[in-house]
């Protein structure tokens, strides 16, 4: 209705009764901006220490939220067989990677970063990501994109680039 636009956007019925985020300073403001995914809708807060903040997060843990995804390997693999099998197979094999594999994992990544603790992690994460990018653009490679993401990238964020370098041309998604 009428009531619930202004300038073309759709206002949500409690947007009255929302708080501005609470920042504790403009450390914290810039931490969340400059090094995370920006400030949080309820105004986060990461302690009188923002660089302490960031540095807690450069470590090697793996989210568990992206644990229980078949492998790229096994992606390919199934992909392959049914491309044995003729064109029409490896199409539903394909569509089927990408309903069950790549569907479900590319919506757990986007609920991560939207829950994270970690959104300077995240944030590496995107930037490498993209620097190394996989295309879209083959039935083959396509289902398997956040799996190269999984195996290739997120290891190495906080690792040598050399290291993240070798596992990412090495990996299948970019072969």
């Amino acid at each position: 209705n009428a009531g619930n636009r202004a300038a073309g956007r759709i206002i949500p019925k409690n947007a009255h009764n929302r708080r501005p985020p609470r920042m504790k300073d403009i450390a914290s403001y810039i931490a969340q901006n400059r090094f995370g995914l920006g400030a949080t809708h309820d105004g986060a807060d990461i302690g009188a220490d923002p660089r302490g903040w960031v540095k807690a997060q450069i470590t090697g843990r793996r989210p568990a939220q992206l644990s229980g995804f078949r492998a790229s390997a096994d992606i390919l693999a199934e992909i392959q067989v049914a491309r044995a099998e003729g064109r029409d197979a490896q199409r539903a094999a394909s569509r089927n990677a990408y309903r069950s594999d790549f569907a479900t994992e590319t919506l757990a990544r986007a609920q991560l970063m939207v829950d994270t603790p970690a959104p300077f992690a995240e944030r590496m994460v995107l930037f490498w990501s993209n620097h190394f990018t996989v295309a879209n653009t083959k039935p083959l490679i396509g289902p398997m994109i956040p799996a190269y993401e999984r195996e290739a990238i997120r290891p190495h964020i906080f690792g040598r680039f050399a290291d993240m370098l070798k596992a990412a041309i090495r990996h299948p998604g970019m072969l």
